[in-house]
Protein backbone atom coordinates (compact mmCIF):
# COMPACT_ATOMS: atom_id res chain seq x y z
CA UNK A 1 0.00 0.00 0.00
CA UNK A 2 1.44 3.30 -0.99
CA UNK A 3 2.78 5.33 1.85
CA UNK A 4 0.38 8.37 1.35
CA UNK A 5 -2.60 5.82 1.74
CA UNK A 6 -1.11 4.48 4.60
CA UNK A 7 -0.91 7.93 6.37
CA UNK A 8 -4.85 8.79 5.11
CA UNK A 9 -5.83 5.96 7.30
CA UNK A 10 -3.73 6.32 9.72
CA UNK A 11 -4.97 9.93 9.80
CA UNK A 12 -8.64 9.15 9.47
CA UNK A 13 -8.21 6.30 12.36
CA UNK A 14 -7.03 9.02 14.59
CA UNK A 15 -9.84 11.04 14.10
CA UNK A 16 -12.40 8.04 14.24
CA UNK A 17 -10.91 6.56 17.58
CA UNK A 18 -11.27 10.17 18.91
CA UNK A 19 -14.86 10.53 17.61
CA UNK A 20 -15.50 7.45 19.32
CA UNK A 21 -14.83 8.01 22.96
CA UNK A 22 -15.84 11.75 22.67
CA UNK A 23 -17.68 10.41 26.22
CA UNK A 24 -14.52 9.91 27.91
CA UNK A 25 -12.77 12.73 29.17
CA UNK A 26 -10.38 13.63 26.98
CA UNK A 27 -7.03 16.36 27.81
CA UNK A 28 -7.64 19.33 25.50
CA UNK A 29 -4.48 21.76 24.48
CA UNK A 30 -4.75 24.84 22.38
CA UNK A 31 -4.04 23.73 18.79
CA UNK A 32 -2.11 26.53 17.62
CA UNK A 33 0.19 26.04 20.84
CA UNK A 34 0.64 22.46 20.69
CA UNK A 35 -0.36 20.84 17.22
CA UNK A 36 1.81 22.96 14.84
CA UNK A 37 6.08 22.87 15.20
CA UNK A 38 7.18 26.83 15.33
CA UNK A 39 8.14 26.89 10.93
CA UNK A 40 11.02 28.80 10.09
CA UNK A 41 9.23 29.85 6.69
CA UNK A 42 11.75 27.69 4.89
CA UNK A 43 10.38 24.32 3.84
CA UNK A 44 13.57 22.46 2.94
CA UNK A 45 14.55 23.26 6.51
CA UNK A 46 11.51 21.48 7.78
CA UNK A 47 12.52 18.39 5.57
CA UNK A 48 16.16 18.39 7.50
CA UNK A 49 14.19 18.25 10.14
CA UNK A 50 12.19 15.41 9.41
CA UNK A 51 15.49 13.46 7.67
CA UNK A 52 17.25 14.02 11.07
CA UNK A 53 14.45 12.91 13.29
CA UNK A 54 13.59 10.10 11.07
CA UNK A 55 10.00 11.23 10.92
CA UNK A 56 7.68 10.36 8.30
CA UNK A 57 7.37 13.26 6.42
CA UNK A 58 6.03 17.30 6.63
CA UNK A 59 2.13 17.75 7.60
CA UNK A 60 1.32 20.93 6.16
CA UNK A 61 -2.06 22.83 7.03
CA UNK A 62 -3.13 26.08 4.27
CA UNK A 63 -4.86 27.55 7.58
CA UNK A 64 -7.24 30.48 7.32
CA UNK A 65 -8.53 31.95 10.19
CA UNK A 66 -11.83 32.71 8.14
CA UNK A 67 -12.43 29.42 7.41
CA UNK A 68 -15.32 27.60 9.07
CA UNK A 69 -14.09 24.17 8.80
CA UNK A 70 -10.35 24.96 9.68
CA UNK A 71 -11.30 26.69 12.78
CA UNK A 72 -13.44 23.41 13.50
CA UNK A 73 -10.98 21.11 12.89
CA UNK A 74 -8.35 22.90 15.23
CA UNK A 75 -11.58 23.28 17.76
CA UNK A 76 -12.60 19.54 18.01
CA UNK A 77 -9.97 17.54 16.58
CA UNK A 78 -6.27 19.00 16.45
CA UNK A 79 -6.59 20.43 20.39
CA UNK A 80 -6.95 16.50 21.55
CA UNK A 81 -3.57 16.06 22.90
CA UNK A 82 -3.26 12.07 22.17
CA UNK A 83 -3.35 13.27 18.45
CA UNK A 84 -1.37 16.06 18.75
CA UNK A 85 1.26 13.79 20.53
CA UNK A 86 0.72 11.32 17.82
CA UNK A 87 1.28 13.63 14.75
CA UNK A 88 3.98 15.07 16.55
CA UNK A 89 6.41 12.15 17.12
CA UNK A 90 5.90 11.47 13.28
CA UNK A 91 5.39 14.41 11.51
CA UNK A 92 6.60 18.08 11.24
CA UNK A 93 3.50 19.83 11.38
CA UNK A 94 3.16 23.34 10.50
CA UNK A 95 0.52 25.66 9.40
CA UNK A 96 0.55 28.35 6.78
CA UNK A 97 -2.08 31.08 6.43
CA UNK A 98 -2.34 31.80 2.22
CA UNK A 99 -3.16 35.06 2.75
CA UNK A 100 -0.61 35.96 5.11
CA UNK A 101 1.60 38.27 3.90
CA UNK A 102 5.40 36.65 4.92
CA UNK A 103 7.41 35.12 2.29
CA UNK A 104 8.45 31.30 2.43
CA UNK A 105 10.97 29.58 0.81
CA UNK A 106 9.55 26.41 -1.08
CA UNK A 107 11.16 22.51 -1.70
CA UNK A 108 12.88 24.05 -4.75
CA UNK A 109 14.81 27.35 -2.49
CA UNK A 110 12.68 30.11 -4.45
CA UNK A 111 11.48 32.37 -2.10
CA UNK A 112 7.31 32.65 -2.36
CA UNK A 113 4.53 34.52 -1.54
CA UNK A 114 2.45 32.39 1.08
CA UNK A 115 -0.35 32.20 -1.85
CA UNK A 116 2.08 31.52 -4.03
CA UNK A 117 3.90 28.52 -1.92
CA UNK A 118 0.45 26.83 -1.13
CA UNK A 119 -0.11 27.06 -5.11
CA UNK A 120 3.36 25.18 -5.09
CA UNK A 121 3.34 22.69 -3.02
CA UNK A 122 -0.17 21.58 -4.05
CA UNK A 123 0.71 21.37 -7.54
CA UNK A 124 4.32 19.31 -7.24
CA UNK A 125 2.35 17.32 -4.17
CA UNK A 126 2.19 13.61 -5.47
CA UNK A 127 0.93 11.72 -2.49
CA UNK A 128 -2.51 12.42 -0.39
CA UNK A 129 -4.53 15.49 -0.38
CA UNK A 130 -7.40 16.23 2.03
CA UNK A 131 -9.79 18.66 1.42
CA UNK A 132 -7.15 20.82 -0.26
CA UNK A 133 -5.74 22.30 2.88
CA UNK A 134 -4.24 19.51 4.37
CA UNK A 135 -1.12 17.79 2.33
CA UNK A 136 1.05 14.59 3.33
CA UNK A 137 4.69 15.02 1.25
CA UNK A 138 6.72 11.90 0.77
CA UNK A 139 10.30 12.32 1.14
CA UNK A 140 11.18 10.34 -1.80
CA UNK A 141 9.82 12.84 -3.67
CA UNK A 142 11.64 15.56 -3.04
CA UNK A 143 14.65 14.49 -1.43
Amino acid sequence: MRLAHRLFLIFFSVILMTSAFADTQILVNEADTHFFHQSFNDLREELQIVKESGKLGVFVMFNDEDCPWCVKMKSTVLNKASIQDYFRKYFQVITIDPRGDNTMTNFDGMEKSLSQTKKHVMKKLNALLMNQNYGFRQLELIG
